[in-house]
Protein backbone atom coordinates (compact mmCIF):
# COMPACT_ATOMS: atom_id res chain seq x y z
CA UNK A 1 0.00 0.00 0.00
CA UNK A 2 1.57 3.43 -1.06
CA UNK A 3 0.24 6.67 -0.07
CA UNK A 4 -0.48 9.85 -1.90
CA UNK A 5 2.83 12.59 -1.39
CA UNK A 6 0.81 14.82 0.92
CA UNK A 7 0.07 12.02 3.35
CA UNK A 8 3.41 10.65 3.64
CA UNK A 9 5.08 13.57 5.50
CA UNK A 10 2.51 13.11 8.33
CA UNK A 11 3.20 9.30 8.47
CA UNK A 12 6.97 9.18 8.04
CA UNK A 13 6.56 12.05 11.33
CA UNK A 14 4.07 11.08 13.15
CA UNK A 15 4.35 7.04 14.62
CA UNK A 16 0.71 7.67 16.12
CA UNK A 17 -0.83 8.01 12.64
CA UNK A 18 0.73 5.47 11.07
CA UNK A 19 0.02 3.12 13.52
CA UNK A 20 -3.35 3.89 13.37
CA UNK A 21 -3.47 3.50 9.36
CA UNK A 22 -1.75 0.21 9.48
CA UNK A 23 -4.27 -0.82 11.74
CA UNK A 24 -7.25 0.24 10.11
CA UNK A 25 -5.51 -1.71 6.53
CA UNK A 26 -4.75 -4.66 8.46
CA UNK A 27 -8.46 -4.85 9.68
CA UNK A 28 -9.95 -4.08 6.46
CA UNK A 29 -7.65 -6.65 5.03
CA UNK A 30 -9.42 -9.08 7.73
CA UNK A 31 -13.14 -7.92 6.98
CA UNK A 32 -12.73 -8.85 3.28
CA UNK A 33 -10.97 -11.82 3.33
CA UNK A 34 -13.39 -13.24 6.34
CA UNK A 35 -16.58 -12.12 4.02
CA UNK A 36 -15.20 -14.15 0.98
CA UNK A 37 -14.48 -16.79 3.25
CA UNK A 38 -18.12 -16.79 4.38
CA UNK A 39 -19.50 -16.48 1.16
CA UNK A 40 -17.65 -19.71 0.03
CA UNK A 41 -19.09 -21.40 3.36
CA UNK A 42 -15.75 -21.44 5.66
CA UNK A 43 -16.82 -20.37 9.01
CA UNK A 44 -13.79 -20.62 11.35
CA UNK A 45 -11.57 -18.20 9.02
CA UNK A 46 -8.52 -16.73 11.24
CA UNK A 47 -6.78 -14.42 9.42
CA UNK A 48 -3.31 -13.47 10.10
CA UNK A 49 -0.64 -10.51 8.57
CA UNK A 50 2.93 -9.74 8.98
CA UNK A 51 3.23 -5.82 7.74
CA UNK A 52 6.91 -4.04 7.15
CA UNK A 53 6.50 -0.08 7.05
CA UNK A 54 9.13 0.78 4.06
CA UNK A 55 9.96 4.29 4.73
CA UNK A 56 12.42 4.70 1.71
CA UNK A 57 12.40 4.30 -1.97
CA UNK A 58 15.56 3.19 -4.09
CA UNK A 59 16.49 6.66 -4.67
CA UNK A 60 16.54 7.53 -0.97
CA UNK A 61 13.51 9.39 -1.36
CA UNK A 62 10.35 9.62 1.30
CA UNK A 63 8.15 6.58 -0.03
CA UNK A 64 6.47 5.84 3.44
CA UNK A 65 4.50 1.93 2.11
CA UNK A 66 3.46 -1.04 3.65
CA UNK A 67 4.34 -4.54 2.74
CA UNK A 68 1.86 -7.34 3.74
CA UNK A 69 2.45 -11.18 4.31
CA UNK A 70 -1.43 -11.94 4.48
CA UNK A 71 -2.49 -15.37 5.45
Amino acid sequence: LTFPYPIRFPLAHRPELLRAVRRIFVRTLFSFLRRRARDAGLDALRPGAVVVVQRFGSALNLNVHFHALVL
